[in-house]
């Protein structure tokens, strides 16, 4: 009788094990990408049998489609917004928010204006026609709530729970700020040159990991950065800089 309890992909080149899956009707799949599992490379097992669900079987790979696990993911690397005038953006963003100008010499400089905005990046596109989606829009944990709030005061920038009725606000009376039930998590909108949304949120409790450790958000008091290739930028400027014979 075949076994449907599907909850695992065991690993196993054990004949007696081999003979088990053909009884299970099991199907080998092509082999799976080199990963270690309690000593021993993927590759060097030879393949995964999907399906059958033995106590006592090899640790399993929780993941392996098509001969190949899934990496994990990391992290958000970047968000793409439109805007109208690069200028104009890249001085709102410094002076807004404190984003740093990403130099990525200059042909790709040209190409599009990159910023990093604490451990992420703002990528944009250029055009005249923007498309306004309402309730669209990206989000950043700050650092300090109130210290945030009096700094957009002083800088004349807006702020609203809402985005301008966009969302139901909710968590208090506050019409500009709120705080979420499930984290206490505070937040407000603000709106970019090009009415570009975004949300400015602060979690009190902090971040935790996965085994419910207090954990810090970023490494250094500068914020971290993607390394570059030693010496590309001065090369790409020296190259434009370089009369063409």
């Amino acid at each position: 009788m075949r076994d449907n309890r599907v909850l695992s992909i065991p690993l196993t080149t054990e004949p007696q094990k081999l003979k088990e899956a053909q009884r299970f009707s099991v199907q080998p799949l092509n082999p799976c990408v080199s990963e270690e599992r309690d000593g021993l490379e993927l590759e060097q097992v030879g393949f995964a049998l999907a399906g059958v669900w033995q106590d006592n079987w090899p640790t399993t790979v929780t993941s392996c489609k098509g001969g190949a696990v899934m990496s994990k993911i990391n992290m958000i690397h970047h968000i793409n917004i439109q805007i109208t005038d690069r200028e104009r953006t890249r001085e709102w963003y410094e002076r807004v928010l404190g984003a740093e100008f990403l130099d990525r010499g200059p042909a790709l400089n040209r190409r599009q204006l990159q910023l990093r905005l604490g451990t992420g990046e703002i990528h944009t596109s250029d055009t005249d026609n923007l498309v306004k989606v309402p309730r669209v829009h990206f989000a950043i944990e700050v650092e300090d709530f109130d210290a945030m709030l009096a700094h957009l005061e002083q800088q004349g920038v807006p702020y609203t729970r809402t985005a301008g009725g966009s969302f139901t606000g909710t968590g208090g009376e506050d019409p500009r700020q709120g705080i979420r039930e499930d984290t206490g998590e505070r937040y407000t909108y603000i709106s970019d040159p090009d009415d570009n949304l975004i949300e400015l949120v602060y979690h009190p409790r902090g971040l935790e990991g996965s085994a419910g450790e207090s954990i810090d958000l970023t490494h250094d008091d500068a914020n971290v950065r993607w390394r570059q290739i030693e010496g590309f930028v001065e090369a790409a400027y020296e190259e434009e800089r370089t009369p063409v014979s």
